[in-house]
């Protein structure tokens, strides 16, 4: 983190990859090297320490997508973006739009669901939750790319 703050992405990547090194099962570690790889802007190599823990076969980006990892999305987003590299970028922030889009669709369903099986509660927690949807942070960092 000292790293990180005094500018030294490069440096703070290779100390947190030395430190992954030691405990290859620590997903945390694991998603915080790969974070700081794409702040350097060692795309592959953060894209092939977080391909270490998806169960994938062989397209690591297609299943992160799919699990809806925004967190790498943004990171690979702003990465692309400072290699000027835009249309890649673009491609993980419309990808963060369209988690968005997939909640409110699948809100359509849970209406239904709610109202056929008297819960309430849950009904207005999520009407709750929708009308704040598109404030939350990820949303926010996709969308300011």
């Amino acid at each position: 983190r000292i790293l990180k703050h005094a500018g030294a992405l490069e440096t703070a990547a290779d100390v947190l990859e030395e430190g992954r090194t030691l405990d290859l099962a620590d997903k945390w570690i694991n998603s915080k090297s790969a974070k700081f790889q794409l702040r350097a802007g060692r795309i592959k190599k953060g894209e092939d320490i977080v391909a270490l823990f998806t169960k994938h076969e062989g397209d690591s980006r297609g299943y992160l997508m799919d699990m809806q990892c925004m967190w790498f999305e943004i990171e690979a987003g702003m990465a692309y973006m400072r290699q000027d590299d835009l249309g890649m970028a673009l491609k993980f922030f419309k990808s963060v739009e369209k988690h968005f889009d997939d909640f409110e669709q699948d809100q359509l369903d849970f209406h239904t669901y709610c109202l056929r099986k008297f819960t309430m509660r849950s009904y207005v927690g999520m009407l709750r939750l929708i009308e704040r949807v598109r404030g939350d942070r990820f949303f926010a960092a996709a969308a300011h790319g």
